[in-house]
């Protein structure tokens, strides 16, 4: 139930989305204080809690996860192609040659939609995958692979795949990178974290920091700023 002013607020805001006040969930308790954030699954478990902040990267990682399988199609009304709407998906299939044969179909208003709609995502996909081969190129790999994968006409980065695959450290520095996101996992989950932990990983990460190579460098400055997220104490912990 709402209180009369906070129903008055959502009303003048026209706010719609569900708002609970009072709500009790024991398993999504805040000790600590507020601001307090709770994130939950879909299946109504509790996948991590504490102060705000500390959870943007972990949400920020499951999205991006979630989009991998994002509806190309969803803004566009089909009828005569209902069935590429389960087809043209972004989860690494094929899906240009689904595209290609509704290009001849030029007085077909709906095929030029959903070419429309296809070239639009295509061009979002490039840029996303040039922003990581040189802010993420961990996982700028299997970003390249993917986008090669559901549009095989895509060459343009194929030169940047192969200096990606030729690095020696990347394999390396993605077992460190799982091993951090294990330990972000159990701190959101509000979790102790052993020092011995950080400083391994911190030792392991270092040896790449003075590397020549830029993509080494960057992933290394990237998992640094990590560990030193999670050395930094939670509101509950201090």
């Amino acid at each position: 139930g709402l209180s009369p002013r906070v129903k008055q607020f959502l009303e003048e805001k026209n706010i719609s989305f569900p708002v609970y006040q009072g709500l009790d969930i024991p398993a999504a308790s805040c000790p600590g204080g507020l601001p307090h954030a709770v994130l939950i699954g879909a299946n109504g478990k509790v996948v991590a809690k504490g102060y705000p902040p500390e959870l943007y990267d972990l949400v920020k990682k499951e999205v991006l996860k979630a989009e991998r399988g994002l509806p190309i199609l969803e803004d566009v009304e089909l009828n005569k192609y209902k069935s590429l709407a389960k087809t043209v998906v972004s989860n690494g299939n094929n899906i240009e040659s689904k595209i290609t044969p509704l290009r001849k179909k030029t007085d077909d208003e709906e095929a030029q939609a959903v070419c429309a709609a296809f070239d639009d995502w295509l061009g979002d996909a490039k840029d996303m995958v040039q922003a990581q081969i040189s802010t993420n190129p961990l996982e700028a790999v299997s970003a390249i692979t993917r986008l090669k994968t559901a549009v095989p006409s895509v060459k343009e980065f194929d030169e940047a795949l192969a200096t990606l695959k030729a690095n020696k450290d990347l394999p390396k520095l993605a077992d460190i990178n799982k091993k951090i996101s294990a330990l972000e996992q159990r701190k959101a989950k509000g979790r102790k974290i052993a020092e011995a932990d950080l400083k391994s990983l911190t030792q392991a990460v270092d040896k790449f920091t003075e590397s020549d190579n830029e993509a080494t460098q960057t992933v290394a400055s990237s998992l640094k700023k990590s560990l030193s997220a999670l050395a930094t104490p939670t509101s509950d912990e201090k």
